[in-house]
C-alpha cells in the first residue's frame, strides 16, 4: 500500500490531481512488478519534465556543470577555459527563465523562481566539490591569500547565487520582452 501511494506520489501535483484517482485504481488491480514499476517511475519522470520546464534546463546544466568539473579537476581545462565555459553554461538558466514565461505566462518572478529552481543542483556542485576540494588540498594551512577558508567558500557560494539569479533575471525579462512584443503584434480577441 506504501509503495503504491509513493508511485502516485512521483508524479507531479497537477497530474496527480487529474489523473491521481484514476492510476490508484489501476495499481490497487495489478500486482507490482519491477517493469510496472519501473514504467510508472519513467512515466512520471516523463511527466515532471512536461509540467516543469525547469527541470529540463536544471538536468542539462547539471551534466554541464558536472563535467566541467570533472575536465577541471582531471587537468584538461584551465582557470580561464573554466569560467568562460561555466557562464556560457548559465545559458541554460537564461533559456529556463525565458521559457517559463513564455511557455506559462508566469510573469519575471515566477520564472525567475523557476530559474533558480533549475540552478539548485548544478549550483550546489559548484560549492561542495570546489569547498571539499579547498579543504582537503588547504588542510594544514588556515588562510589563503590572506583570507580563512570559509571566506572563500561563502565567496563561491554568494557569487554562484548571484550569478544564477541574474541569468534567470535576464531570461525572465527576456520572455517577458518577447510576450509583450507578441501580444503587440497579434492581439488576442
Amino acid at each position: 500500500m506504501i509503495l503504491r501511494r509513493l508511485l502516485i506520489r512521483a508524479y507531479p501535483r497537477v497530474w496527480r490531481n487529474e489523473f491521481g484517482p484514476e492510476l490508484a485504481g489501476i495499481l490497487a488491480e495489478r500486482k507490482l512488478t519491477p517493469a510496472l514499476i519501473a514504467d510508472i517511475l519513467a512515466g512520471a519522470a516523463l511527466q515532471h519534465f512536461r509540467h516543469d520546464l525547469w527541470k529540463i534546463c536544471a538536468l542539462g546544466l547539471a551534466l554541464w556543470t558536472s563535467s566541467l568539473l570533472i575536465m577541471a579537476f582531471e587537468g584538461f581545462v584551465d582557470r580561464p577555459v573554466l569560467l568562460w565555459r561555466y557562464f556560457a553554461g548559465q545559458l541554460l538558466l537564461f533559456v529556463a527563465g525565458a521559457w517559463t514565461n513564455l511557455r506559462e505566462h508566469s510573469g519575471i518572478w515566477r520564472a525567475t523562481a523557476a530559474s533558480a529552481k533549475a540552478a539548485l543542483v548544478p549550483v550546489a556542485a559548484c560549492i561542495v566539490v570546489p569547498s571539499v576540494s579547498m579543504l582537503h588540498y588547504w588542510a594544514g594551512s588556515r588562510e589563503i591569500h590572506g583570507h580563512n577558508i570559509t571566506y572563500w567558500i561563502w565567496k563561491n557560494f554568494i557569487l554562484t547565487v548571484l550569478t544564477a539569479m541574474l541569468f534567470g533575471l535576464a531570461g525572465a525579462s527576456f520572455g517577458h520582452f518577447v510576450e509583450r512584443i507578441r501580444t503587440t503584434a497579434h492581439p488576442r480577441t
